[in-house]
């Protein structure tokens, strides 16, 4: 189980640094799931964003984060 970044310094400052740190995180979750289930912790307030870069092999968990 991994966890989609909420914020701060792991996304980075920009909305293209997010976007690329989503979709970095995404396409590991996505090649694992080739293989095996995977689950992936997001922040409730990230769930549509979420839904953006999962697809539906990935199993989502909501807890409050601060960090990857």
């Amino acid at each position: 189980m991994d966890g989609l970044p909420h914020g701060g310094y792991t996304l980075g400052d920009t909305e293209a640094e997010a976007h690329a740190a989503r979709s970095t995180w995404a396409n590991v979750a996505h090649a694992v799931a080739e293989f095996a289930p995977v689950s992936m912790v997001v922040d409730p307030a990230d769930t549509q964003i979420a839904a953006r870069y999962l697809d539906e092999r990935i199993e989502i968990r909501t807890v409050e984060l601060n960090d990857a």
